[in-house]
Formats: C-alpha cells, sequence, structure tokens
C-alpha cells in the first residue's frame, strides 16, 4: 500500500462573510461543484479514508460533502489548515496518522499550494489550487 493525498481547495464560497471572513459560507454553485468533482473523484476510484479540514466554515461545508459522497467518513478539523496554517504540522500527522491512507486535506489557497509543492519538491500547482 501507500499513502495518497488529495488537496481540495475550498468549494466557491458567497462573494460576503457579513464583514467577518471566518463566516462565509459556500454559495449554492460552489456545493454543486464540488459534488460534481466529488462524483468524479469517486468515478477514478479515489476515496478518502479520512478527511483533514480547516476549521473555518466555508472548508467545513466542502469537507461535509466530501464526506457525504464518500459515505460519510470522518471529519478531522486540523488547526494547521486554517488561519495558522503549519506545514511541520501537517507533516508530523502524515507521518503518525496518515501511513498507507487516502487522505484528502480541505483548506485554502495559496497555503494549500503551498504544501502541496513542499511535498511534491517542485511547483506542481501553478498560481494555486482553483
Amino acid at each position: 500500500m501507500h499513502t495518497r493525498l488529495v488537496a481540495i481547495r475550498h468549494a466557491k464560497p458567497v462573494s460576503e462573510g457579513n464583514g467577518d471572513e471566518t463566516l462565509r459560507i459556500l454559495s449554492e454553485e460552489g456545493r454543486a461543484k464540488q459534488k460534481q468533482r466529488m462524483q468524479e473523484l469517486l468515478d477514478d476510484g479515489i476515496v478518502p479514508e479520512l478527511i483533514l479540514c480547516s476549521p473555518l466554515i466555508r472548508a467545513r461545508q466542502t469537507a461535509e460533502i466530501v464526506s457525504e459522497f464518500s459515505g460519510n467518513v470522518p471529519i478531522k478539523i486540523h488547526e494547521a489548515l486554517g488561519y495558522d496554517f503549519n506545514k511541520d504540522a501537517l507533516l508530523t500527522f502524515v507521518n503518525q496518522y496518515a501511513k498507507n491512507k487516502t487522505v484528502f486535506f480541505v483548506g485554502h489557497s495559496p497555503t494549500l499550494s503551498d504544501f502541496v509543492n513542499k511535498l511534491a519538491g517542485k511547483n506542481v500547482t501553478g498560481l494555486g489550487l482553483p
């Protein structure tokens, strides 16, 4: 077996968050596109065993869609994917808990794309995760 990490930027949020960035929820368009993307991943046989998620609401809502489509896979909220992004904490998590598993990371750009680039050892995300 091998470890598979899938990076997912949160789905498209509404344009405003009532003045508080942490309260921006997903738009209906974002929800619909995330459901479509999840179906594509499942069709390709890519199914998470664990979902690691930012504490911000738009990432949590995205993770809930991922979980629902994947048979209610557990979601673990991890501060290292939020405003206190911490690559080292995520790498420690991967090394301790994700060996030989498929783990979906649900977070934000540009920090999540920076993490992917660090894991790959080169820029594989271009200008970020769409």
